[in-house]
């Protein structure tokens, strides 16, 4: 291994802007294409992207123009099963409350109490980390 691969830097910075950069040449290409008269099956074929892929292009062409063109992260807008705030601060009431009145402050007495309230705890693992 090299010293570029373990250091994971300055060489997967260029390798990633050089393949961004690389998809957006592509998409213009193909947006050009289209927008030229070929087909879009016909397009997606020459530059290798699929017919769903082409035509998501071309609607990000047509309402965007170049700025719709490079590559959209693909990384999760929310995380679905993330702890509310609000349960999360009462789960820290209750561990405090818990540490001050006894030894056992854990996960599935914190979790008991919340069931007992009437509200549905997440898992203990959750409430350990709170």
């Amino acid at each position: 291994m090299d010293t570029r691969q373990q250091s994971g830097t300055a060489g997967d910075n260029q390798t990633t802007s050089s393949a961004q950069r690389s998809e957006y040449l592509r998409n213009k290409a193909l947006a050009a294409a289209i927008n030229d008269g070929e087909s879009v099956a016909g397009a997606a074929r020459r530059y290798g992207v699929s017919r769903q892929r082409a035509y998501k292009i071309k609607r990000r062409w047509d309402a965007d123009g170049d700025s719709g063109l490079p590559p959209r992260s693909r990384a999760a807008r929310t995380i679905a099963n993330r702890t509310d705030a609000v349960l999360a601060s009462r789960i820290v009431e209750l561990r405090k409350q818990l540490e001050k009145d006894g030894p056992d402050a854990g996960a599935e007495s914190i979790a008991a109490r919340l069931e007992r309230e009437g509200v549905r705890p997440p898992a203990n693992s959750a409430v350990s980390v709170q």
